[in-house]
């Protein structure tokens, strides 16, 4: 080989490797937040068909531990007859979206907690606060709410975060969720649920500047604070968190805990005809407020519209609130919660 062919392939191996060099270099480091844009499951990690929506749907027959086949069906019920109204939470979410962007310890997420009680009061509720401390040096609080069941022994939890991340006033993410709530709040004060159902409007669910794994706060304060005999006696946790816009209706967990919860609501989804589809939550600590009930080994899910390309944003506004994805998941949570006879609940904790 002549000198000049040894340096042009020397040139050629030095070009490859800086081209190489730049690529790595321009990769984004891994994001939490960046999972929003995933897409459904592959089939090497569910096993799916085709919903009447054109949505994946997880099988009857994926690989988590208790078959849904064991699972008893869904009551039938109209959960239209609830009266379930999307407008009015709606409303909700765009009074709390109205104090602005509600970072956790700060005046603007008080106010919001402070809406939030004075709702539940005005419903007949006595709705108690929880106060935490957080890292910044500042408090948070849960507002937290219970509508008596006709057996009092066992409780479903249901969830939704009161703050948002700076800049964005947080209509969607996640006044949306707290509005769904207190909408629900009202229709279980007139149709009360074979279970008792704590409502819990978690304070600081999104990251403080302080620490990579400085989020859901309040979620991980109440679910440390349940007791031995409190933890049994919840038959599930439902954090209804972003359900205002979107076209891809999901049920998410870590699968790192009982995934009975999950089935059933596909269950129920699949007999109400609404495309509901399973997709993981793949954040090392969690991207939704069911993380430290999950954890805890409860059964645990977190319910989710995608996709919101303006969810951190100063455009997360209440104008773009959707009315469909607001009542569909409102209607199946009402089917869900007055479907809750013994067979249910034994089949949730056989799950665990």
């Amino acid at each position: 080989m002549t000198l000049r062919a040894v340096l042009a392939r020397t040139t050629l191996v030095v070009l490859f490797c800086v081209a190489l060099a730049m690529c790595v270099s321009c990769t984004p480091a891994y994001n939490e937040y960046t999972e929003y844009r995933a897409v459904l499951p592959s089939a090497a990690s569910a096993v799916t068909a085709p919903s009447p929506e054109g949505h994946v749907v997880e099988a009857a027959d994926d690989s988590a531990t208790t078959s849904p086949l064991d699972l008893p069906a869904p009551l039938k019920a109209d959960p239209a007859g609830y009266g379930f109204d999307p407008a009015a939470a709606i409303r909700h979410a765009g009074a709390i979206a109205a104090f602005g962007p509600r970072p956790g310890g700060s005046v603007a997420e008080r106010q919001a907690a402070q809406y939030v009680t004075a709702r539940l009061r005005q419903l007949g509720y006595t709705p108690q606060t929880q106060e935490f401390a957080l890292p910044n040096g500042l408090s948070s609080v849960n507002v937290i709410a219970l509508a008596p069941g006709r057996d009092g022994t066992r409780r479903l939890l249901l969830g939704a975060h009161l703050d948002s991340k700076p800049p964005s006033p947080g209509a969607n993410d996640n006044a949306s969720g707290c509005g769904l709530l207190l909408e629900l709040a009202r229709i279980l004060v007139n149709h009360p649920p074979p279970v008792d159902v704590e409502l819990v409007f978690w304070g600081c669910e999104e990251f403080l500047p302080q620490g990579v794994d400085s989020h859901h706060l309040g979620s991980r304060h109440h679910a440390k604070g349940l007791s031995d005999d409190e933890r049994a006696r919840l038959v599930g946790a439902v954090s209804i968190d972003m359900v205002g816009v979107g076209s891809q209706f999901h049920v998410r967990t870590m699968e790192r805990g009982p995934q009975s919860l999950r089935r059933m609501l596909l269950l129920d989804a699949r007999a109400d005809g609404v495309g509901l589809s399973f997709l993981k939550d793949r954040g090392r600590t969690g991207w939704s407020d069911h993380e430290p009930y999950e954890l805890r080994g409860i059964p645990a899910v977190w319910l989710q519209w995608q996709k919101d390309p303006n969810y951190h944003t100063v455009r997360d506004t209440a104008d773009r609130l959707q009315v469909r994805p607001m009542r569909t998941t409102g209607e199946l949570l009402l089917r869900f919660i007055h479907g809750l006879d013994e067979a249910r609940i034994d089949a949730l904790d056989n799950g665990r």
